[in-house]
């Protein structure tokens, strides 16, 4: 309550409030103020350790935000970088299928020939044997013509 009224009456006064703010309390009656040279230099001595402690935290905190920065473009470049490679993969991939397709297509005309071959050759083969009958039969009758 009573922070609101030194507030209300700083900003009456056109002060701005916030920050630190050092009050001294009211004269004793020796007419010195309540806080002696001793805490006022203890304070002092406070306020420096405060601030050489927070000095560094202030910088690391700087160089985090910066570091942070630094690392969010790197890793937006490396997710161009992956999205590069993939897309350089799938046409690769493309590229492959496409010349195994025409690959495919000659060993399967190649096989269609091989067999086409092996079905003549096997045509050949029973006509041979047919003939071979026939000449068996042609010679038996020439050399011995009694047994028929």
């Amino acid at each position: 309550e009573a922070k609101k009224k030194a507030e209300e009456e700083a900003a009456a006064q056109g002060r701005a409030t916030g920050g630190v703010v050092l009050k001294t309390r009211k004269r004793d009656d020796k007419g010195q103020g309540s806080i002696g040279a001793t805490e006022m230099t203890k304070l002092r001595e406070q306020l420096q350790m405060l601030t050489k402690a927070s000095n560094p935290l202030g910088k690391f905190l700087e160089a985090l935000h910066e570091d942070v920065d630094t690392m969010a473009r790197e890793l937006d470049m490396w997710k161009n970088e992956a999205a590069n490679q993939a897309q350089a993969a799938a046409d690769a991939k493309k590229q492959t299928e496409e010349a195994l397709r025409e690959l495919n297509a000659k060993q399967q005309a190649l096989e269609d020939a091989v067999n086409a071959k092996s079905a003549q050759i096997n045509i050949v083969r029973g006509t041979v044997l047919q003939n071979d009958k026939t000449i068996d039969t042609l010679v038996r009758m020439v050399v011995n013509p009694d047994k028929q």
